[in-house]
């Protein structure tokens, strides 16, 4: 779902700054995107794993360090997705200049 939304972001981005001819560049330059953004997932559905070993297994305090730790991956995850989403939108307009 999250992945979803990420590449529905990505192209509503990038159809506000492209026009309807580059739709195929853009979703070659989407799809090398979508590698960087599912190993995000992968990291934060390993990390909340984690987290819910250490509820399980620790104590209240432990629990604030790892929801404190798993909101600074959630954080880093979401500017890297938005970093993709400029690169992506900047890779679309340089490709419709170099036309």
């Amino acid at each position: 779902m999250c992945c979803f939304v990420v590449v529905v972001v990505v192209v509503v981005v990038v159809a506000v700054v492209a026009d309807v001819a580059d739709v195929i560049v853009i979703v070659q330059k989407a799809v090398e995107y979508v590698i960087v953004v599912m190993v995000v997932v992968v990291v934060v559905v390993v990390f909340e794993v984690v987290v819910v070993v250490v509820v399980i297994v620790n104590v209240v305090v432990d629990v604030f360090v790892a929801t404190a730790a798993a909101v600074v991956v959630v954080v880093v995850g979401g500017i890297v997705v938005m970093v993709a989403v400029v690169s992506v939108a900047q890779d679309a307009k340089s490709e419709r200049k170099s036309r």
